[in-house]
């Protein structure tokens, strides 16, 4: 494992005891497998409870600073795009053989983050470039822009007026840039069962298997966990060594 890249959505509203949980049982991986993490719609403000009714990312830049990004053991980090914020930024990861440029965004990236973001990968067009972000597909799997509301239905759109969508990532960048290799999103259920015409019961079954196991037998499975480990003193490790096997069987 070279990296582990988080798609968003790391708290549910956004406060500032879900980010002090979450940067605990998120140190594991300081000084250990990089973490490369972008912001989603519940990691800003919210009045609704859908979050990003403004696009004020306080909370992430703090708990994901430029300086706990920058200093990662395995990451060459490149640079952000607005100083003193981590919304938009891009670093380097290598697997012992060849060098990728990974490029994060934020939700819904504005007009000028996405020129920012084509001009990354045209300046580094000799690397095969990842791209991450929250949103990548419409809700439906769209790639094309037949569905050009899913962004727009959250309160930020009323205030601004460069606010893209996933088919904008894709038109502007994706296509226009050949070194773009994989992109990541989240935000979205059941899109590649769609695209890709299959059954998605095999993929909710798994999906459910995966979180109750996770949930449970690791440290940053569930919120209470991550109050146990706290309170108690427990590893990440400690989690897996004795509640794994029970629960797998379970």
């Amino acid at each position: 494992i070279i990296a582990a890249f988080a798609m968003g959505d790391h708290t549910q509203n956004n406060t500032e005891m879900e980010w002090k949980w979450l940067r605990e049982a998120f140190g594991v991986f300081k000084n250990g497998i990089p973490y490369i993490p972008v912001a989603g719609n519940h990691d800003y403000p919210s009045l609704s409870g859908k979050g990003f009714e403004i696009r004020d990312g306080e909370m992430f830049n703090k708990y994901w600073s430029y300086e706990y990004l920058s200093t990662q053991d395995g990451v060459r980090f490149g640079g952000v795009f607005e100083k003193d914020s981590t919304q938009n930024y891009y670093a380097f990861i290598s697997d012992g053989m060849q060098e990728y440029l990974v490029v994060a965004t934020e939700f819904a990236p504005r007009d000028e983050v996405l020129e920012w973001v084509d001009m990354i990968l045209k300046q580094n067009a000799d690397k095969k470039a990842i791209i991450i972000t929250h949103n990548a597909l419409t809700k439906d799997g769209l790639l094309q822009g037949q569905d050009k509301d899913i962004n727009n239905a959250y309160g930020a759109a009323l205030t601004e007026t460069t606010l893209s969508e996933p088919y904008d990532l894709w038109k502007k960048v994706v296509y226009a840039n050949t070194n773009v290799c994989m992109v990541f999103g989240g935000h979205v259920g059941g899109v590649i069962a769609k695209q890709f015409e299959i059954s998605p019961v095999p993929f909710l079954i798994s999906e459910v298997l995966a979180s109750n196991i996770g949930g449970t037998a690791t440290l940053i499975g569930d919120p209470p966990n991550i109050i146990i480990a706290s309170k108690a003193g427990l590893s990440f490790m400690d989690f897996i060594y004795n509640l794994t096997t029970p629960v797998a069987i379970i």
